[in-house]
């Protein structure tokens, strides 16, 4: 069931940005979609007794793209094929386009279901109330964070990224970020969110510098993205 969200009033316009469901016990879970909600998930009504009989969220059907889909994808950002193929971008039954979300060890948690014409933007269907992002690319000694799925994985052509869903922290990806070297770069549009998350890191005891952008990582081309992993732009 779709309503408007408790908690962020769906924003300025009223969003029906927020989903219901019912677990054992007649528990009533809220999720909301909108990246500034203060508090995204938690409980509606009633009281949670164990919290692993929640019910899984159900995952919207999905099927491969057609060419056309396939080609304005990469059309749109810049995609190479090898890209596409850490992506694996597919097309969901209600015409959204689905990215997989990934955990830091590779295994699929989920996905987005992204729309380019409508509202909400982007649905996150991950399993529990909470996440570790989206990653790409092979570990290495400095981890870019970024907020859309598209951008992490251009970015892990030339390093390690991973994608928030959004612009806050997922409280389980903290303790993943200890011991690296953080790099956060968020959408040109979201430099004040950056801040703000990388003083939360910060008083976390974690190293993060955060990287202005002019043009948001998913509309550069390939060279621009090299050039900023290694400091040129």
């Amino acid at each position: 069931m779709r309503v408007v969200c408790h908690v962020c009033g769906g924003g300025r316009t009223g969003e029906r940005s927020c989903d219901l469901f019912e677990v054992d016990g007649g528990v009533v879970m809220y999720r909301c979609y909108r990246a500034s909600c203060p508090r995204p998930s938690g409980i509606y009504s009633g009281t949670v007794l164990d919290i692993a009989e929640r019910k899984r969220v159900q995952l919207p059907s999905i099927r491969s793209l057609t060419v056309s889909q396939r080609r304005w994808l990469a059309c749109k950002f810049r995609l190479t094929d090898k890209d596409l193929a850490r992506l694996r971008p597919m097309y969901t039954d209600t015409q959204r386009y689905w990215y997989p979300v990934f955990d830091d060890d590779g295994e699929q948690i989920g996905g987005v279901a992204r729309s380019y014409t409508s509202k909400p933007k982007s649905l996150t269907y991950t399993d529990g109330n909470d996440h570790v992002g989206s990653w790409y690319g092979a570990a290495s000694s400095c981890l870019w964070i970024v907020e859309d799925q598209v951008s992490a994985c251009k970015l892990s052509e030339y390093t390690q990224a991973v994608a928030l869903l959004g612009c806050r922290i997922p409280t389980g990806l903290v303790p993943k970020l200890r011991g690296r070297s953080i790099k956060l770069a968020l959408d040109a549009d979201a430099l004040g969110k950056a801040v703000e998350i990388s003083q939360r890191l910060q008083s976390a005891g974690l190293v993060v510098e955060v990287v202005a952008l002019s043009t948001d990582i998913k509309d550069m081309h390939h060279d621009e993205i090299e050039r900023l992993v290694n400091g040129q732009l």
